[in-house]
């Protein structure tokens, strides 16, 4: 029994803190950066300045978040007006970015495209946004789980109800880069509600909609892009091919984890999702397009009427928040109107944002890991400079601090796994879940702790002192009770649901975990001390059936303490970007097995206590205390089991 104290109290004080404070401040509004001073002086748009911004913000971006390279180009009033690469796309041969030669990978850019592809088959009356997508695929179908059919639109729009995907997105080699229709076939993911409902990030669902681009095209995905957007846009250093065609591979910038060492080329498998590769200054290219009704130099990619159609809202988050468009999403921050996208691998971070009103447009791209922060810094940096937020009056509702309990509780990004056999890789997705909570009549988010939010109108939340540009808002459902929210300093391709916090919230996992393996182990701890001062004096042993129903309690400890053990040391990102990294190997399911057979032993000592089976000398061998401490620990490490069942670390 002493062993198992000393494994015990190793495997529980082993075990990763996964809750760091560095990583709890790792949330969307850090991404943002949104600017802690709100009395910014407006600074005049102009080349001069852009020049002076760039040159030292960027630089010091680059060198405060160890990042090789990146590139950038502005497009103002219908020309390309600023472009630069900083850093270096090999930082170990010191080769410098160069924004008209170096390839950077656009990520979810790449969506834009694809949602471009799919509207010039709309116009060619191939097409039509609002058909049942089934009535395109002929070698699998989407099952019909609610009565609405998927259509295009809600393709386009991430409000097709389809839960996260299963598939690798990512991989590190072409050996295993299936096509794209198997990818598809052999990957459906759960229809989890109705279409139209909500939004959740989907790269299945976009995929699928450029499945159907190659379908009725009758060409390879990659080479309709080019054939029909590049090289009519003159993109000619732009490609959706892996590997890079020659000619393009020496160009392609190097991507740099955090420790600056260069990684692999990333083979997306959903092509049409995020496979693009382009410079800064195609882009600029595409974003001219965009904002001149599909033509740039003279070449037309979408009719008028259908580039309008694209940047209209198709679905509509809430009337006072921004909405999302085909292929991009709207953001309004600083009673500024911005259409946008932005785009991540593994080591690329790309941002296009575009405000129409002022016929001006920017990309950027970093080349490194921590290019994720900087991306999204770069852009609430530059809208603060340049368009800060001259304030708001904030008047409250009649009422406004009744019923905020509906409100308050735990939320999770809609983009997640629900299915009984996901919620393993569900946990770190539910790692961005934040609490909301109520301060003297006024919302609070987790991550924002210095901000208030007040009820300006029903389900409608504004910062309460108007210095700041936030706003929430609460969808409910038929019977009153809020579903989810919206933000508008959030992109509203992902709604944030609230949840049941006990089952729901990642640290509930730890929290459970933590208060009955406490118990537990005390408890062991007591049995050992007890047995060794027995042993000291000498007393009769205690029993066969007494030393073998504590056993099995150790040995159900110790097992899933292992279990939780392995789990959190597991690479939870890689589990993400590969499906197949998450087999389990024979030592787990070996140890899932037994912890099951022990957990049922739990049971039957348990009814053997209470039944006065098993006596010594006529005696009951576990005195009244004994079998209700015995049973509060079967019954706790049942919990324990049963925890790691529903989050499928048993393996089987």
């Amino acid at each position: 029994m002493c062993i198992v104290i000393f494994l015990s109290s190793f495997l529980i004080f082993s075990i990763p803190n996964t809750y760091s404070s560095s990583e709890d401040t790792n949330n969307f509004l850090d991404n943002y950066n949104i600017s802690d001073n709100p009395k910014i002086k407006q600074i005049p748009f102009s080349l001069v300045d852009l020049e002076d911004f760039c040159n030292g913000y960027i630089l010091d971006q680059l060198d405060e978040n160890d990042i090789g390279g990146m590139s950038i180009s502005v497009v103002k009033d219908g020309e390309l007006f600023f472009t630069r690469g900083y850093g270096y796309y090999d930082r170990w041969l010191l080769e410098p970015v160069d924004p008209n030669r170096t390839l950077f990978r656009i990520g979810s850019i790449s969506k834009t495209f694809n949602a471009i592809a799919v509207l010039q088959l709309v116009e060619d009356g191939i097409l039509d946004l609002d058909t049942d997508v089934n009535e395109y695929l002929t070698e699998f179908k989407i099952p019909d789980t609610y009565p609405e059919a998927i259509t295009l639109r809600h393709l386009l729009t991430h409000s097709a109800g389809f839960e996260e995907s299963r598939f690798a997105v990512v991989l590190d080699s072409p050996t295993y880069l299936e096509p794209l229709e198997e990818i598809l076939k052999n990957g459906i993911p759960e229809r989890v509600r109705p279409v139209g409902e909500l939004t959740a990030y989907s790269n299945y669902g976009t995929a699928l909609a450029g499945y159907i681009v190659q379908l009725k095209s009758g060409k390879d995905f990659a080479q309709y892009i080019k054939d029909e957007i590049f090289t009519p846009l003159g993109m000619n250093k732009s490609s959706f091919e892996q590997p890079l065609p020659s000619g393009l591979d020496d160009a392609m910038s190097r991507g740099f984890d955090e420790n600056k060492i260069p990684g692999f080329f990333e083979y997306i498998t959903v092509i049409p999702a995020g496979a693009g590769s382009s410079t800064a200054v195609d882009m600029a290219k595409l974003m001219l397009a965009l904002m001149n009704n599909g033509t740039y130099n003279g070449a037309r990619i979408l009719e008028n009427e259908t580039m309008q159609l694209m940047q209209e809202d198709h679905f509509i988050a809430h009337p006072n928040l921004p909405n999302v468009n085909l292929g991009l999403y709207e953001l309004d921050i600083n009673n500024k109107h911005i259409i946008s996208h932005g785009g991540d691998t593994i080591f690329f971070h790309s941002y296009m944002f575009m405000f129409p009103e002022e016929n001006l447009g920017v990309f950027v791209s970093y080349n490194s890991v921590n290019g994720v922060i900087a991306s999204r810094a770069f852009f609430s940096t530059f809208v603060n400079r340049y368009f800060p937020f001259p304030g708001r009056t904030v008047t409250p509702m009649i009422g406004y601090n009744k019923g905020l309990r509906n409100f308050a509780g735990f939320y999770v990004p809609a983009r997640r796994y629900y299915s009984d056999t996901e919620h393993i890789r569900e946990y770190d997705f539910l790692e961005t879940g934040y609490e909301i909570s109520i301060s003297r009549g006024k919302l609070k988010l987790s991550m924002l702790n210095s901000i208030d939010f007040i009820q300006i109108e029903p389900n409608y939340f504004v910062e309460s002192t108007g210095q700041y540009d936030f706003r929430l808002a609460f969808i409910n459902d038929s019977k009153g009770d809020i579903t989810h929210h919206y933000m508008n300093f959030s992109p509203t391709v992902v709604a944030s649901e609230k949840v049941h916090p006990l089952y729901e919230k990642s640290e509930g996992l730890s929290v459970t975990i933590a208060v009955i393996g406490a118990y537990i182990f005390m408890s062991l701890i007591f049995w050992a001390i007890t047995g060794f001062t027995n042993r000291k004096r000498k007393e009769e042993k205690a029993p066969t059936i007494l030393r073998v129903a504590k056993w099995t309690v150790a040995g159900v400890f110790i097992l899933t303490t292992l279990i939780y053990s392995l789990f959190l040391t597991y690479s939870l990102s890689t589990i993400l970007l590969d499906t197949e990294q998450l087999i389990y190997s024979q030592g787990w399911l070996v140890a899932s097995i037994i912890d099951i057979i022990l957990t049922v032993g739990l049971i039957v000592f348990t009814g053997l206590s209470w039944l006065g089976l098993g006596k010594v000398e006529n005696k009951p061998y576990w005195s009244t205390w004994g079998k209700i401490n015995y049973s509060i620990m079967a019954t706790l490490c049942i919990v324990f089991t049963w925890s790691f069942g529903y989050w499928n670390l048993l393996g089987i």
